[in-house]
């Protein structure tokens, strides 16, 4: 199969290149079975969010010496084989399907937020919306932070670019991603600080399932 590309894009060592802005951003490896991405042989495809199954849902909490529920979670064998496939996804390898009939990899952040970030306000369900210009965006922020010198990303943003709020989910994503992490969040001023803490932050991390909030 032929991949389609787009002007800004070419494939080289077997990952698709992109050039964004002036950086030439690089994907993992391309998968060697296509058939198995989401949006196979559809040129009308769309991001498809992944379906958490049942058993995810089941709990079993540890008890301590008197029979009382340990604010512990007992996961099965098949709750942490699934959970450990999507730990991967969220934190490291990121997510390959096709969009409108392109080969498209999300970046880790793209992936989560995508799938498990709810800030109320961006849409009647909750989830956020895929936009092809914030993949981009967060695309060459990844490889910054993964494959150059530079200690972070600064670009003018325009309205309605969702920038606030995935500031806050990559503040969340760092701080859980290992022991000893420390973020900061800033805003214009101290009321618009605590807005966005509790719509952006808190409120979704509230929303999160139980296995991937901190322990």
């Amino acid at each position: 199969m032929k991949l389609k590309l787009t002007d800004s894009q070419k494939i080289e060592d077997n990952r698709i290149v992109e050039r964004i802005w002036n950086l030439d951003c690089i994907t993992p490896p391309i998968p060697k079975n296509l058939e198995d991405i989401d949006g196979y042989g559809d040129d009308e495809s769309k991001f498809t969010r992944t379906t958490i199954p049942a058993f995810m849902m089941e709990r079993r909490y540890k008890k301590d010496e008197k029979g009382n529920d340990l604010p512990i979670v007992d996961w099965t064998d098949l709750q942490k084989e699934w959970a450990m496939k999507e730990f991967q996804k969220i934190y490291y390898d990121g997510h390959w399907c096709f969009i409108r009939g392109h080969l498209t990899w999300l970046p880790p952040w793209v992936y989560f937020g995508l799938n498990y970030w709810f800030p109320a306000s961006e849409t009647a369900t909750g989830h956020l919306e895929y936009r092809d210009r914030q993949r981009r965006i967060l695309t060459y922020m990844w490889n910054v932070f993964q494959h150059q010198k530079e200690l972070g990303v600064i670009y003018l943003k325009g309205r309605r670019d969702g920038a606030t709020m995935w500031m806050h989910l990559m503040a969340f994503w760092f701080v859980s991603r290992a022991s000893d992490q420390f973020v900061g969040l800033s805003a214009s001023d101290l009321r618009l600080s605590e807005e966005n803490f509790d719509e952006f932050l808190a409120d979704p991390i509230k929303r999160l399932p139980d296995w991937l909030l901190p322990i």
